[in-house]
């Protein structure tokens, strides 16, 4: 079954969540509204595992404390109307499991932060250091009066690279923000990385040294893949894009096939 057909069959049950939450909010018919947002939410928080999220915890865990909480004595339809009886003041409790509650996930949230990188000042010192290094190696390329380039990768196929995404690279060279470092883009680590390369080209154009080509998946030639290169191509001319463009990628069948079909995608 495919995703718009697992939403079509539970939309009934979307549907009544949006309408408890909306009486909750008002307060009226507050308790009934309360469990039944508490039962919906938790019955789609336990059926995919894919939905066991720490914020999707921390609404069910409140949702909870609300239900058993008289929230509905003062500012409410259901006080207004004369459902429940009117009051001020409620019993301690109620305050206090929430501010436990709260206490208790902003301390633990702290706790689990303490590790050997936090107390190292990492990933800040590491980002600090290679801003540093690209600034002394812009000297040496100035002095040489050459240029150099940052290539993004992607972490699918080089898990654990650091600087490897197509976004800490653009802010990597943004920071430096020096004519000696531009980056490399190549678009097909985009489309694998982050996907929707046309905006991301946008995005790091005032850096652009080079526009790296290949198609995914098997990084070969343009058209052996799922990229759209007419529409790449026009978008970069779009952009006033006049730099280098350069083929990196495998030869699907014979060179000369590839290099022709490298042509026709940069001639649109």
């Amino acid at each position: 079954m495919g995703a718009q057909a697992v939403f079509m069959a539970h939309a009934p049950f979307l549907g009544f969540l949006g309408v408890f939450a909306f009486l909750v909010m008002l307060g009226l018919f507050y308790r009934a509204a309360i469990w039944g947002f508490v039962l919906v939410f938790g019955y789609f928080f336990l059926l995919d595992k894919a939905q066991y999220l720490n914020h999707n915890y921390m609404v069910l865990l409140y949702a909870i404390l609300l239900a058993l909480a008289p929230a509905n004595r003062a500012f409410s339809l259901d006080a207004r109307w004369g459902l429940v009886a009117r009051s001020e003041w409620i019993a301690r409790w109620p305050v206090a499991a929430v501010k436990l509650q709260t206490e208790i996930i902003l301390i633990y949230a702290g706790i689990v932060k303490i590790t050997d990188d936090w107390l190292r000042g990492e990933p800040l010192g590491m980002w600090l250091r290679a801003r540093d290094t690209l600034n002394r190696i812009c000297d040496l390329a100035e002095e040489e009066g050459v240029t150099f380039t940052l290539e993004n990768l992607n972490l699918r196929d080089h898990p654990g690279c650091p600087f490897g995404s197509t976004v800490d690279v653009l802010a990597l060279v943004a920071s430096v923000d020096r004519p000696q470092l531009l980056i490399n883009l190549d678009l097909c680590h985009t489309q694998i990385g982050e996907g929707d390369v046309i905006r991301w080209a946008e995005a790091c154009l005032p850096w652009v040294g080079e526009v790296q080509v290949a198609d995914k998946a098997g990084r070969c030639e343009p058209g052996t893949g799922e990229m759209n290169w007419p529409n790449i191509t026009r978008a970069l001319r779009g952009m006033n894009y006049d730099g280098s463009v350069g083929l990196e990628a495998f030869a699907k069948d014979d060179v000369e096939t590839a290099l022709e079909a490298f042509r026709r995608a940069l001639e649109v």
